[in-house]
């Protein structure tokens, strides 16, 4: 029976990641007299009736004390029921935009899970920087804004080349036409930029793969020439970058250009193809989107998706019921993943929302995906960026096509499945370190028995596939907890907690316990003299 109460305890908290240590919830069987609360210890510095109907007060104390502590100090008081630590509810890592429900892709890519991780830049000091390539942008649309890249090296409107890179006011990107920042204001372009990069979570329309980017816009592309001078510009933004030690240009590590030319082969346009191998020698990525038609590139052709750069990275589309859609392309050796293209819900012209289709739709996600898996919590990232960066480009690409969903529809191409941003950021272990990732379980606590001399010397071992906040807590033999603390595991490294922070805890009985979102595993430690 005490087991049973112990996990339903266990399960009451799961709602909590994390504590007040300061304050205590104490409840009842019967109204106590509040002179008589609070004169119980000078320790207290208020008292809160939380509800008169259940008899439930909120302790608040000067300084951190255990359960047992706490206990303590209420010992003259009559009928006190339970003693609970005041826990703060975890933060869910949805986005609260209004028409997120309607983006099933976001969840069928794994999105969510890896929003856990990151949701692009962190702080001013990361200045990685994602290129779209299009027909044009609204830039005026709310839900994309905050996410547009500005060259910080020049001065607006000015009429001067200030960081002398050729260009004149390109602060905002550049329209590959006019030579200046001022783009064309197109619907094509703006669908992409949304999927890519819509404002996550600011209560506003959808949320991009990305909620905090640096998107570079590049608008006006529209023929072949234009590509190449659109590309062109973004390797020298990255030469610039890397020449001042970041003082100007753009840390551009991806570009995505959702179009094509349909039964073209290499050898028609063969200095489109070597920009993707001029990008890559820089640690830029390029993301390509397929024909829209059912078709087989490498027999009919198909560019830039028979580009054979290492450095490019081609998409087509899967619908609703995750089966490659019947309006997309396919290539054994040429067709490298899929994701998403029906009825993908993105920000339109004159601030609106409108559904998008086609591979157009597929490639931005993919795009984004990289964005993110550059983002994450792995120093071995940005050292690998600095010192080789078309490595590590190429890691990353590797990464993102071992984390697909292998898929029957998928069988000719060269990952055999659709993106799954969470498992790609996981194969990032290659170069961050990993360990195992499963259920949660508890491995190895060690040592036990544990001597009341040795308490903070204790190890505890564990496994688990969640990578949100966890909590371990420890109860003693009547089901009291007398211990929490809250931590996230690392994505990267060894799953090891160190208890150095328990309270002395008497001989006996304990069950050590690990919390996520999802599952609960416990184990018994005795304590000893």
């Amino acid at each position: 029976m005490k087991l049973y109460i112990t996990i339903f305890i266990y399960l009451l908290f799961s709602t909590f990641l994390s504590a007040q240590k300061d304050e205590w919830i104490v409840r009842f069987d019967e109204q106590p007299l509040i002179e008589n609360l609070k004169n119980t210890s000078s320790d207290i510095i208020s008292v809160q009736n939380l509800s008169d109907a259940l008899d439930i007060y909120l302790f608040k104390f000067g300084t951190q004390l255990s359960s047992d502590e706490v206990e303590k100090k209420l010992s003259h008081l009559n009928h006190i029921r339970h003693i609970t630590p005041n826990m703060e509810v975890e933060q869910r890592r949805l986005p609260n935009d209004p028409l997120y429900s309607d983006q099933y892709y976001l969840d069928l890519i794994q999105a969510e899970r890896a929003w856990d991780e990151t949701t692009g830049k962190t702080n001013d000091d990361n200045d990685y920087v994602i290129a779209l390539l299009d027909d044009g942008f609204d830039t005026r649309h709310p839900d994309i804004s905050r996410n547009i890249w500005a060259n910080q090296g020049e001065i607006p409107d000015d009429g001067i080349d200030n960081d002398s890179n050729g260009f004149i006011d390109d602060y905002l990107g550049l329209n590959i036409e006019d030579n200046n920042d001022k783009h064309n204001v197109a619907e094509h372009g703006t669908q992409v930029l949304g999927i890519l990069g819509a404002d996550g979570d600011n209560g506003e329309g959808i949320s991009g793969v990305m909620w905090d980017a640096n998107i570079l816009l590049i608008s006006n592309v529209s023929n072949v020439g234009e590509i190449i001078a659109g590309l062109d510009y973004l390797y020298e933004m990255k030469l610039l970058y890397m020449s001042s030690n970041g003082e100007q240009g753009a840390n551009v590590i991806i570009n995505n250009f959702s179009g094509g030319l349909s039964r073209f082969f290499p050898s028609d346009f063969p200095d489109w193809c070597a920009m993707y191998d001029l990008l890559g020698t820089v640690g830029i990525l390029s993301v390509g989107s397929v024909a829209n038609s059912n078709f087989n590139v490498e027999t009919e052709g198909d560019l830039p998706t028979l580009c054979t750069s290492p450095f490019l990275i081609t998409v087509t589309n899967t619908d609703r019921n995750d089966v490659r859609s019947s309006l997309a392309a396919f290539g054994a050796t040429s067709v490298d993943l899929a994701a998403p293209g029906e009825n993908i819900l993105s920000t339109g012209l004159n601030n609106e929302y409108i559904e998008f289709f086609g591979t157009s739709a597929s490639a931005p996600q993919i795009a984004g995906a990289i964005g993110l898996m550059y983002n994450v919590d792995c120093d071995a990232i940005q050292e690998l960026h600095n010192s080789n960066p078309s490595q590590l480009a190429l890691t990353m690409k590797n990464a993102l096509l071992d984390g697909v969903d292998q898929l029957p529809s998928m069988n000719e191409s060269v990952s055999g499945g659709r993106l799954n941003l969470f498992n790609s950021m996981l194969e990032l272990g290659v170069i961050c370190g990993s360990s195992e990732i499963d259920e949660l379980s508890i491995a190895d606590i060690s040592p036990n028995p544990i001597s009341v001399s040795s308490i903070n010397s204790v190890s505890l071992e564990y496994v688990t596939d969640v990578f949100t906040e966890h909590t371990l807590l420890i109860n003693d033999q009547l089901g009291r907890l007398v211990y929490y603390q809250k931590f996230t595991p690392p994505t990267f490294g060894e799953k090891q907690l160190l208890l150095n922070q328990i309270p002395v805890l008497s001989p006996g009985i304990y069950s050590f316990s690990i919390m996520n979102e999802n599952d609960i595993a416990s184990t018994s430690v005795v304590i000893i003299e």
